[in-house]
């Protein structure tokens, strides 16, 4: 079992990278929106954009929930350990 610190420090990493990821998929869409390609492969292209956006607000959401899972292991991990018979 890894201690706490570390437990933390990738919980906090996970928690960051959600972040990111989830900006990158506002950002896609929000500039996919605002190109002058108007024709038919543009609109897929935005389309795709759209589905991308979907991806990354999963796995944003996944990471989100692994770096949450991780704190609570953490904390655990720093909580007193009952000694039996004390």
């Amino acid at each position: 079992m890894a201690d706490a610190a570390s437990l933390e420090a990738a919980a906090t990493a996970l928690l960051t990278r959600a972040d990111d990821l989830y900006y990158v998929g506002g950002q896609l869409v929000d500039r996919s929106l605002r190109m002058t390609w108007d024709c038919a492969k543009g609109q897929r292209y935005r389309e795709a954009m759209l589905a991308r956006e979907a991806e990354c607000y999963r796995i944003a959401a996944e990471l989100r929930d692994l770096g949450v899972a991780l704190k609570v292991r953490a904390q655990a991990a720093q909580a007193p350990v009952p000694v039996p018979g004390a």
